[in-house]
């Protein structure tokens, strides 16, 4: 946890740019296995923001954060 109580995630909150570039921009599903916080979601859904983003992370505090930045 951190010096505020909220539990940090152990990864880096910015997106795989080699991942983000071969998404087609006009994907309609995206599915990011291993999404982390969420940050090539969200990271996404700034190129296409009609996209209905997904995602699955094993980790507690980083499923939390990219909660907050996917559809589900």
């Amino acid at each position: 946890m951190s010096a505020t109580g909220t539990e940090m995630s152990p990864y880096p909150d910015v997106p795989n740019p080699d991942l983000l570039e071969r998404i087609p921009q006009t994907a309609r599903v995206v599915l990011d296995v291993g999404c982390g916080t969420g940050a090539l979601g969200a990271a996404y859904r700034r190129i296409n923001p009609k996209a209905i983003l997904l995602g699955i992370e094993m980790n507690e505090a980083a499923a939390r954060q990219a909660a907050r930045r996917l559809d589900e």
